[in-house]
């Protein structure tokens, strides 16, 4: 494995590959809450990307970031 540049599963920690798998999962649930955040912001707002967007991701919570 390692003679073609490839790192064997045993290297990695137990669970790894499973954990990791949760990982992405939990990952893609907040992008996609936060895709339908950003979409029913842009109705409520009427279109006005500016509005949804101040409203999607206040300054207060993107300076934590």
């Amino acid at each position: 494995m390692r003679a073609k540049g490839f790192v064997p599963e045993s290297d990695f920690g137990k669970h790894f590959i499973e954990d990791q798998q949760v990982k992405l999962a939990e990952e893609k649930a907040r992008g996609d809450a936060e895709s339908k955040r950003w979409l029913d912001n842009v109705a409520k707002f009427n279109g006005d990307k500016n509005a949804a967007a101040v409203e999607t991701w206040p300054a207060h919570e993107m300076l934590k970031q």
